[in-house]
């Protein structure tokens, strides 16, 4: 599902200085200056809410730590509110127990807040950087209803959002675009040119160069090629993933931690998989990532986990296969192919049915 305001776009957005011609319509044109005047409005769906709303400015990637303003909001519409900023800038508006977050560009002009009558999405529009956006995440949505296969689905995505992006190089919508769909269109060689894309002040950016090399990492580690070996060190003992892969057994790897809940709630499947096919050829081995081994350890126990671990592997792990979301989890063949990656819950037993042949 394709889902607006993703923790990817309000994590990672960098400030800009354009200015945005009020249009209303999704349509528009930028220029330059060095201050802006914005005024924002509108509904945010949230009848019940009355409060306070602070705007964070996402240039230092903490979107929830640099507050630059605040709204007032009565009964879920915004009080209407008039300032100045010192430039354009993603930002997000959220309260301070941040169970409302919403992304929007500071711009010039009138900014409105809106909600989608089917989906209860809050989009902003009246601007061009945020007509253009709630456009296209408009399209996305109803590309979901009525496209079914998801081949299909990543393609159009890809014909969508590239264009829009592509307008907005220079711009801190082009950067979300960028960091929010290149590893999601299913191909991240076409990933990579999505940052190839951008202009050459953004390309310069530390977090765009490390997104592009874990592009390029996932490129060499893709299904269909034989794996990558690593090895990890921890109490004098040196294990590797070879250990266990390319041995003539399918492979189950879990890149985990034990502070990742959704890790955690994975583990029964592995352990239902790992129960169920461990005498027809199946290994599941746990890889324990950005975690401290003592840690992992207590864990396994916890969740009574039968199947061996890769101790203390930190970044090494995540590193070679262009890892920065956990659970990842990534099917090997007998000789080492992978055949899978970003295995959970029903697509992972599914495709251990198909090898198996239930």
């Amino acid at each position: 599902m394709i889902k607006k305001n993703s923790i990817v776009a309000l994590l990672f957005i960098l400030a800009a200085m354009v200015q945005a011609r009020p249009s209303g319509d999704g349509c528009g044109k930028s220029g330059s200056q060095k201050k802006i005047r914005y005024s924002i409005e509108g509904n945010i769906g949230r009848d019940n809410f009355t409060g306070t709303l602070y705007l964070g400015n996402s240039n230092d990637f903490q979107p929830y730590k640099t507050i630059v303003d605040s709204v007032r909001v009565e009964n879920g519409r915004i009080v209407p509110h008039e300032t100045e900023a010192d430039s354009v800038f993603c930002g997000c508006l959220f309260n301070l127990d941040a169970r409302i977050a919403e992304q929007v560009f500071v711009e010039s002009g009138k900014i409105i807040a809106t909600v989608d009558a089917e989906s209860g999405d809050v989009y902003f529009v009246g601007t061009e950087l945020n007509d253009d956006c709630s456009c296209l995440y408009r399209q996305l949505l109803k590309l979901e209803e009525t496209e079914t296969d998801k081949t299909e689905i990543l393609k159009k995505t890809d014909r969508l959002v590239f264009p829009v992006l592509k307008k907005h190089a220079d711009d801190p919508l082009g950067v979300s675009l960028a960091l929010d769909f290149s590893g999601n269109i299913g191909d991240y060689s076409r990933g990579i040119e999505y940052f190839d894309a951008l202009s050459g002040r953004w390309k310069a950016k530390e977090l765009v160069q490390n997104e592009r090399l874990r592009l390029e990492t996932q490129v060499h580690t893709q299904v269909g090629l034989k794996f990558k070996d690593f090895a990890v060190e921890y109490e004098g003992k040196t294990t590797r993933l070879s250990d266990y892969v390319g041995r003539g057994n399918y492979v189950v790897a879990d890149f985990w931690a034990s502070w990742c809940g959704p890790c955690r709630a994975e583990i029964p499947n592995l352990v239902k998989a790992y129960d169920k096919y461990k005498d027809r050829g199946l290994q599941v081995v746990g890889i324990a990532v950005w975690d401290k081994p003592k840690a992992t350890q207590r864990a396994v126990s916890e969740d009574a986990n039968p199947f061996p671990q890769i101790l203390n592997s930190q970044k090494i792990a995540t590193d070679v296969y262009g890892i920065n979301a956990i659970p990842e989890i990534i099917l090997f063949a007998p000789d080492g192919t992978i055949l899978a990656r970003g295995l959970h819950g029903e697509l992972l037993r599914a495709k251990l049915a198909e090898i198996f042949g239930e």
